[in-house]
């Protein structure tokens, strides 16, 4: 989830919220639950980084989030594009913990779609 993080000025207080990462569960056809955290998104998909495991490229998950401050959740239909594992650890002969996974919408429902464009627009990303 979303970040508060405490900043004093001169007396008062201001609590800044950080609009990621963002905890996302995904959930496959045969019941097989994932959890990653979103490290950026936009209303075609999202990169998420996630525990070292297989994903296949294509395969389509069903994802659940909350957009920050708020308690709405998006549930959508996300496809695997693309994953990246740390170089690194392949140079020091190491396996990685972590990747970072692109999942695309296959197809955003409108109202998702306007909900997930507002966030943009609050903190300032381009969709």
């Amino acid at each position: 989830m979303s970040t508060a993080k405490k900043s004093s000025e001169s007396s008062s207080e201001k609590i800044m919220i950080t609009p990621y990462p963002i905890d996302l569960e995904l959930l496959r056809p045969s019941a097989e639950k994932r959890k990653g955290k979103i490290k950026t998104l936009n209303v075609v998909g999202l990169l998420m980084e996630s525990p070292y495991e297989f994903y296949k490229l294509g395969e389509v998950f069903e994802g659940f989030f909350q957009i920050p401050t708020t308690s709405y959740v998006i549930k959508e239909k996300l496809r695997v594009i693309k994953t990246q594992q740390p170089v690194e650890h392949f140079r020091k002969g190491e396996m990685p913990t972590h990747m970072i996974v692109e999942l695309h919408f296959t197809s955003l429902q409108d109202h998702n779609l306007k909900t997930i464009q507002e966030f943009l627009s609050k903190i300032g990303q381009k969709t």
